[in-house]
């Protein structure tokens, strides 16, 4: 499908072509590249904004951090740490923090088993601490069961793979 997208965005004609109609086919493409290689949208973000203040400055190179900035619609300071390639990927995947948390309380406490519910120290407790209000507990679960990393053992989840 992949292929396809791209073929279909190389083929377009730019001088009888509707901008909003590239604009689409191109997020078509970079949405399934992301999908196909399993990485989320921050992630191409994260690369479409270091590439863009590349240009930039390879485009301008006497501008100074502001005028880049301006340019790009980037914020200055992260434009700055991308020019010294200090930039990093300002995201943490919520399931991949979530199964730290339950890693690391399940080898504090010296065991695979988390409780499903509680106010402290349980499923619920730890995916209010990492996605409040974004996911329900439920649904993380549900990947995480997905994924292989948990599974469910009535009031309690239990961690697979721990040593890992």
């Amino acid at each position: 499908m992949l292929n396809q997208l791209i073929h279909q965005l190389i083929s377009i004609d730019t001088n009888n072509c509707d901008a909003s109609d590239t604009e689409e086919l191109l997020s078509k493409i970079l949405a399934q590249y992301c999908l196909d290689i399993g990485e989320k949208a921050p992630y191409f973000q994260f690369e479409y904004e270091k590439q863009m203040v590349l240009q930039v400055r390879e485009k301008y190179p006497d501008y100074p951090i502001v005028r880049l900035a301006i340019i790009t619609g980037i914020n200055r300071h992260r434009v700055s740490k991308i020019l010294k390639g200090e930039a990093y990927l300002r995201y943490s995947d919520k399931v991949d923090l979530l199964l730290n948390y339950l890693t690391s309380y399940c080898q504090r406490h010296n065991t695979q088993r988390i409780k499903k519910h509680g106010a402290f120290e349980s499923f619920q407790y730890f995916c209010t601490v990492v996605a409040n209000g974004t996911f329900t507990a439920a649904a993380m679960a549900d990947e995480l069961i997905e994924q292989g990393k948990i599974v469910d053992k009535g009031h309690f989840y239990y961690l697979l793979n721990l040593g890992e």
